[in-house]
């Protein structure tokens, strides 16, 4: 999908077009929350982004849609946020006023994923390092905190290869919050030890409100140091509240590698969109 390139000013809510850019629909396909869609899987029409699926709405429009918002069933759908298709035309030398975004809500009808219906990554992710100094505890290996921390490390790799570095989190004002970390432990790695943590995605909700994320530790041999599950959710940075990620958040979660025992986990109850 084409997009007209920006500049982009830090800590500026203007930005300057510096590619023209014309929508190639003067009336593109436009959604309501509850409405059912027709799902064109086989149609030949590509995208080089993942996650959109080709609909027809009640209106029998036709567009792109963000495959993490539509609920499927025997190649039909039930889109669970207001979406609209309409896009900007703009000439070079334009000045765009970006918005912080606004989560829409969810709809509150059930919603039920199946892991076929979410892209897949072709390898496990890993991420490599050296234990170091800081990480050791008084017996000389690295200590239960120091899984915790590196697990970290890597989920933040792993987002930052994938779109998702810290100033992108900070502009969609939305971060990680934890509510249960499971540390297992099957063998030592001490001072200066190389290992690999890889990077996984265990259990998700439709709606991504919650999420469980694993981390295996594999010393340089190649055996299991240990395994790190967290299972969380988002919170909004300003209402300070748990929320549904928005869908550059969701649609990263949905690339991640998956493990053997994946789940699709409930939604948090306590999830709400920003107003």
């Amino acid at each position: 999908m084409p997009v007209a390139m920006l500049y982009v000013f830090p800590f500026n809510p203007v930005a300057i077009v510096g590619m023209a850019y014309e929508r190639p629909y003067e009336d593109p396909i436009s959604l309501k929350a509850g409405e059912r869609v027709l799902i064109d899987s086989d149609k030949a029409k590509e995208t080089d982004i993942l996650g959109w699926s080709w609909c027809t709405g009640p209106d029998r429009r036709q567009g792109w849609v963000p495959t993490a918002w539509i609920t499927h069933q025997d190649g039909a759908g039930q889109i669970v946020r207001d979406f609209s298709a309409l896009e900007l035309t703009l000439k070079v030398g334009d000045r765009v006023t970006r918005h912080p975004r606004r989560r829409p809500p969810v709809s509150q009808s059930t919603i039920v994923n199946t892991p076929e219906e979410m892209p897949v990554a072709a390898s496990n992710y890993v991420h490599k390092l050296t234990a170091s100094w800081a990480d050791m505890d008084f017996n000389a290996h690295m200590a239960n905190t120091a899984y915790l921390n590196r697990a970290v490390d890597a989920r933040m790799a792993f987002f930052t290869e994938n779109g998702l570095p810290l100033p992108e989190l900070m502009r969609l004002r939305i971060s990680w919050v934890m509510m249960k970390d499971e540390v297992e432990y099957r063998r030592e790695i001490k001072w200066m030890e190389e290992m690999s943590i890889t990077v996984a995605l265990a259990g998700l909700a439709p709606d991504g409100s919650r999420f469980k994320v694993r981390n295996d530790f594999l010393r340089a041999d190649g055996q299991l140091a240990a395994r790190v599950t967290s299972t969380g959710g988002f919170l909004d940075l300003d209402a300070r509240k748990l929320v549904v990620p928005p869908m550059e958040v969701l649609t990263a979660y949905q690339a991640m590698p998956r493990a053997d025992d994946y789940e699709i986990l409930p939604s948090s109850s306590k999830a709400k969109a920003s107003p």
